[in-house]
């Protein structure tokens, strides 16, 4: 699906059906501010957050995808818009997504999880969380991230095009 219909169609949809404090907002959310894979994100949790001594916050965690070739580790500011996601939403004590039963979701139900409210929101089949990934990097780059810090946020090499990879469209 062209990443523009993600962008202007599937966002606000998504924002619109599922408002702060629902859990499927908080997965939007946490796609969208953070720009990790579902691999990484669906292990985020309290244990995550780091304070630093001026108050801010840091999200800080290891790539699960290609952790066997290169260890790739990430200290992401936490947005103030994440930070009301999180506050806004009950979450669990080791990770912020849990089944209804309280455990973490495995990668495949997860991203199942996330096409049913994708549906819920009225959106076309197609979409997936790999999509919202995309519109993370173009809102960084919009925002004025440069290509390098694009590379940093994204976990990207120059063999997979940089900061080009995901271009605006």
């Amino acid at each position: 699906m062209p990443i523009a219909v993600v962008r202007h169609l599937a966002e606000p949809a998504l924002e619109a059906r599922h408002p702060l404090g629902i859990k499927a907002r908080l997965a939007l959310d946490l796609a969208l501010y953070t720009g990790a894979r579902i691999s990484d994100w669906a292990y985020f949790g309290p244990p995550n957050i780091r304070t630093q001594p001026d108050g801010s916050e840091l999200l800080v965690y290891t790539e699960q995808k290609g952790r066997r070739r290169a260890v790739k580790s990430h200290e992401l500011p936490v947005l103030p818009a994440l930070r009301a996601s999180i506050d806004a939403t009950p979450v669990g004590h080791l990770v912020y997504l849990t089944t209804p039963e309280g455990k973490p979701y495995n990668l495949k139900s997860l991203g199942q999880w996330f096409v049913d409210r994708c549906k819920e929101a009225g959106l076309p089949k197609g979409l997936s969380v790999h999509g919202l990934r995309k519109c993370a990097a173009i809102r960084a780059a919009e925002g004025g991230a440069t290509e390098h810090q694009l590379m940093a946020l994204f976990g990207l090499d120059d063999q997979q095009g940089g900061g080009q990879l995901y271009p605006p469209g």
